[in-house]
């Protein structure tokens, strides 16, 4: 599985337990922090290391490793030798890059796309904006702030 794995939610907790299932082991690629500021046009909130040992602290993976240096490589892919990769619920493009990959390959892994876990709830980008307009909603109750 791949992800960015910043603000680990019930969503991520969903779509590891999903996985466990469908393997012997569960490994994870945490993206690296200059894959997700491009990608995402932001920094992360964590950085790589910090991604990789929260969710690692989750206990819902075996191992985590760090993204590739280089985005569409699948280098990680190449040396990890996965039989099957999940993939999120809304994760439509990596899913596409990675079969073509597999098809120049000629790989024997299976691609799947897991259900997402309540994902007009549980969706990082979602839960910022939401801590966002709460942090915004706090700063004007206090004595001082505008009402």
């Amino acid at each position: 599985m791949f992800g960015t794995f910043d603000i680990l939610h019930p969503g991520h907790a969903s779509f590891l337990r999903q996985a466990r299932r469908r393997g012997e082991v569960l490994l994870a690629a945490v993206a690296r922090d200059s894959f997700v500021a491009t990608f995402k046009g932001k920094a992360p909130r964590h950085d790589e290391t910090e991604r990789k040992r929260r969710l690692l602290a989750t206990g819902l993976i075996d191992a985590a490793y760090l993204g590739d240096r280089k985005p569409g490589s699948y280098a990680i892919v190449r040396r990890l030798r996965p039989d099957v990769i999940c993939l999120g619920h809304d994760q439509h493009l990596l899913e596409a890059d990675l079969k073509r990959w597999i098809a120049r390959e000629s790989a024997a892994i299976e691609v799947r796309r897991l259900r997402g876990y309540r994902p007009d709830i549980y969706k990082s980008s979602k839960l910022e904006a939401a801590a966002a307009h709460e942090a915004a909603r706090l700063a004007l109750e206090r004595p001082g702030g505008e009402t």
